[in-house]
């Protein structure tokens, strides 16, 4: 994506490419123990970390970088709030994430270094690549479009404790097979067959 700025944005260019590599020093390492050892401070710590990287990023509307740290921003939200624990697949999609701001920092900071060797006399042209931003964004959504569909769900199943009504439901599973591993991950994705009893009755549920 090509921006266009003023000479006197090109400190603060450097400034936000310094701060945001900053920000993300380590960040790796703790999406790696996120999967490996669940530990809400190391969810809040990435989750910090990127949002920072978003927020340096709005400054100057750097718009491939903010909206590369919101995408991943946005699955740890959802983490933090517990409506799931992150698995091969979600740490997968976050080290995507990471790579391509990365990518984007590098590519601007080459940008701004020949700048810096021959300042501009008035308005330039930096070019921020996308690389494959739009392409995790859609992963990300599909993922928690999903999320959303099963949380809704599994709330509509859930029966009121004095109800005198009984129904049967057998369910598949809402991911591909590689997140079957982790009982964490499994959700319910449809009802696939129910059977309302029309008197009262005490029996609890039946998952067959």
């Amino acid at each position: 994506m090509k921006l266009t700025f003023e000479p006197d944005d090109i400190d603060i260019l450097q400034g936000i490419t310094e701060e945001s590599s900053e920000h993300l020093r380590g960040v790796e390492d703790g999406i790696l123990k996120m999967e490996a050892d669940f530990d809400p401070d190391t969810v809040d710590s990435v989750f910090r970390a990127l949002h920072s990287v978003k927020g340096v990023a709005g400054l100057l509307d750097l718009a491939p970088i903010r909206d590369c740290a919101h995408c991943l921003e946005s699955l740890l939200m959802d983490i933090r709030r517990g409506l799931f624990q992150p698995d091969a697949v979600i740490t997968d999609i976050l080290l995507r994430g990471v790579d391509i701001l990365h990518l984007q920092l590098s590519e601007l900071s080459a940008q701004l270094q020949e700048l810096q060797a021959d300042p501009p006399s008035g308005p330039f042209v930096l070019d921020i690549p996308e690389a494959g931003c739009e392409e995790l964004a859609a992963s990300v959504e599909e993922i928690r479009s999903q999320l959303a569909g099963c949380q809704s769900l599994r709330s509509a199943l859930k029966r009121p404790a004095n109800s005198p009504w009984t129904f049967r439901v057998s369910w598949s599973r809402c991911f591909p097979t590689s997140w079957m591993k982790r009982p964490n991950t499994w959700l319910l994705s449809r009802v696939t067959a129910w059977r309302w009893k029309s008197t009262p009755t005490t029996e609890k549920y039946s998952t067959p």
